[in-house]
C-alpha cells in the first residue's frame, strides 16, 4: 500500500500536515535539527509519522499552540500530543512526555524527481530515539 502525494501536498518545513487521511499519517519537513530533542544529529528533511499512539493506539493530532516545558524545551511551540493519555511528541515524533512506550512510528518514505514523494503505508517501523535520522532529504 503507498499515497503518491503530488509536490504541493508537502508541506514547507515547521508546517506538519495531514496529507493523507487515507494512508493515516502526518508529513512533516523537518528544518534541520528540528525535532531532535535528544539531540542524535538530525539534519532535517521529510518524516512520515504514523498518526496512532504507540501506547493504545489514539489518533495523535499535532497541536500547533501547545508549549513546551519552560524547563526542558523553552520557546517550543507546537507539539503532537495524544488526547488520550497526554503522551507528548516533537516534530519528529520522539517521545518527550506521557506512557507512551517509545516514539512515534514512521512509514517509508521515498522522493520522485518530480517533487512528489512516494509514502509506503504498508512499511511501518517502530519509533525510536533515531527518528529525527529518518527523515529524507527534500528541495521541493
Amino acid at each position: 500500500m503507498s499515497s503518491r502525494l503530488p509536490r504541493p501536498a508537502c508541506p514547507s518545513p515547521r508546517a506538519p500536515r495531514n496529507a493523507s487521511p487515507d494512508g493515516k499519517f502526518w508529513l512533516v519537513n523537518l528544518a534541520g535539527a528540528e525535532g531532535d530533542v535528544l539531540g542524535i544529529g538530525g539534519t532535517g528533511g521529510l518524516l512520515a509519522l504514523y498518526w496512532k499512539c504507540p501506547h493504545l493506539g489514539c489518533t495523535v493530532p499535532w497541536v500547533p499552540g501547545f508549549q513546551g516545558s519552560q524547563v526542558n524545551f523553552p520557546g517550543v511551540n507546537g507539539w503532537f500530543r495524544c488526547p488520550c493519555h497526554g503522551s507528548t511528541y516533537s516534530r519528529a515524533g520522539v517521545r518527550v512526555f506521557g506512557p507512551a512506550p517509545r516514539p512515534m512510528d514512521t512509514m517509508l518514505l521515498s522522493v520522485n524527481g518530480d517533487g512528489s514523494v512516494n509514502v509506503n503505508t504498508g512499511k511501518i517501523t517502530g519509533g525510536a530515539a533515531d527518528n529525527p535520522l529518518r527523515a529524507v532529504a527534500y528541495n521541493g
